[in-house]
């Protein structure tokens, strides 16, 4: 069986009185689903019987409409597991469908996104009238092999994995302007949610992914370029690394005081929310200034400008990341043999031994060393270093703010977390 998967074309916008599922196609979108009729008609057999299967949103029938109509199909079957993404009810329609027949299924995004990588392996973005032909090749699973796109890509993370099994310097450029652009866009939803403690977390972590493939290829830059680079992005989470302290201690205290009802918990919890609130003050007024536009956009630009034709001539990157990653693996296993698990120093840099290891995994799957035994072991580590962190951070807070309950709480969470540290130090020390 051939699958073709449909976005509808362009609808109105919402009007806050009709519902979602009754906006209709715009003249536009009428014009353009008719003109796009030829392409798709090229890529379906005459021999085979066409099914339209099409959510009962209103546009999405619109579009079947159009469809059927200019290839002849009598009968368009409307589901609405089609408009709410039931990929489960999908796949048993398919175990009932005709074999011989080719199906086309108009739909809406996210759900065909999402339906092309559980069919195919690749997760492909549908722009309205976008489509996409597969060949079933299994049944049961259902497994299909994707024949041909239009007005759909792949998405960018599906785009990386397949670039990601060959390792050429294009490899690594393509990359880091991926995490780079993934910085602005933590950066923007930083702006809109500065309230919401994932949107911090979520900055500090694309920054230091782009940091991390920039440590990664340092022997390739120059070190004027390496220096200004890693200083540029050093910056952004130095700037946020106290809300995400204060973030992480609300967040396990809480957690504390859910496991220790007996505790009120108050005096602790209002201190840190005026912390919070006063930090996020200043990093909304830093966010909102040209230091992390600027920053990105200039490295952006340096990316961009690498010519990685003339660098891998220069430097083939396969042997060479293969060899910088192999080499990172084995410091980071003999850092961890020599561990002293008292050392907050020592632990800490462990710590970042293995997110680099990890980033740089993750950018590069072809790198062929193991890492996932690694992921237990981070979180360990970051247990013990957050302690340190915590006691630190409660003996500020005690003695900046005058609020009452506050000292009770701080001496009562400190006895805690010093009680973690030796579960988790003995843990490993055993």
């Amino acid at each position: 069986m051939d699958i073709v998967l449909i976005r509808h074309a362009a609808a109105v916008e919402a009007d806050g009185i009709s519902r979602d599922i009754g906006r209709v196609l715009t003249d536009a979108g009428r014009e353009s689903m008719s003109a796009l009729l030829p392409r798709l008609r090229a890529h379906l057999s005459p021999e085979q019987r066409l099914l339209i299967w099409s959510s009962p949103a209103a546009r999405a029938l619109g579009t079947a409409q159009i469809i059927a109509n200019g290839l002849g199909i009598g009968k368009i079957s409307c589901y609405h597991w089609i408009y709410s993404g039931n990929y489960q009810a999908f796949r048993q329609a398919l175990l009932l469908a005709d074999e011989g027949a080719t199906l086309l299924v108009v739909g809406h995004e996210p759900h065909l996104s999402r339906w092309s990588e559980a069919l195919s392996g690749e997760m492909l973005l549908f722009k309205k009238g976008g489509m996409a032909g597969f060949r079933l090749v299994d049944d049961v699973a259902p497994a299909a092999k994707r024949l041909w796109a239009f007005r759909a890509k792949l998405s960018p993370e599906a785009e990386e994995r397949r670039a990601s099994k060959t390792l050429t310097a294009s490899t690594f450029k393509y990359a880091l302007i991926r995490r780079l652009h993934k910085v602005l866009d933590r950066h923007q939803r930083f702006l809109r949610s500065p309230g919401d403690p994932r949107t911090t977390h979520k900055l500090r972590v694309a920054t230091r992914q782009a940091r991390s493939l920039m440590t990664f290829v340092k022997p390739l830059l120059g070190d004027a370029a390496f220096k200004d680079s890693q200083a540029r992005l050093k910056a952004i989470p130095r700037q946020f690394a106290h809300l995400r302290e204060i973030d992480v201690l609300m967040a396990q205290w809480l957690k504390h005081l859910a496991d220790d009802s007996a505790l009120p918990g108050s005096g602790l919890a209002l201190a840190l929310g005026q912390e919070r609130e006063r930090e996020q003050g200043r990093l909304e007024a830093y966010a909102k200034g040209p230091a992390i536009p600027e920053a990105i956009f200039t490295l952006l630009a340096r990316a961009d400008a690498r010519d990685e034709e003339s660098l891998e001539k220069k430097n083939p990157f396969s042997p060479f990341a293969r060899k910088r990653f192999e080499k990172w693996h084995k410091a980071a296993t003999a850092a961890l043999e020599k561990l002293d698990f008292q050392d907050h120093e020592d632990i800490h840099a462990l710590r970042i031994r293995y997110k680099k290891l990890r980033y740089v995994k993750e950018a590069f799957p072809a790198l062929e060393a193991d890492t996932h035994h690694l992921a237990g072991l981070q979180e360990d580590l970051g247990i013990i270093c957050d302690t340190f962190v915590n006691i630190r951070l409660l003996q500020e807070i005690a003695s900046r703010y005058s609020v009452p309950g506050l000292a009770e709480d701080a001496d009562a969470f400190t006895s805690h977390l010093l009680g973690l540290r030796k579960q988790m130090q003995e843990k490993h020390q055993a």
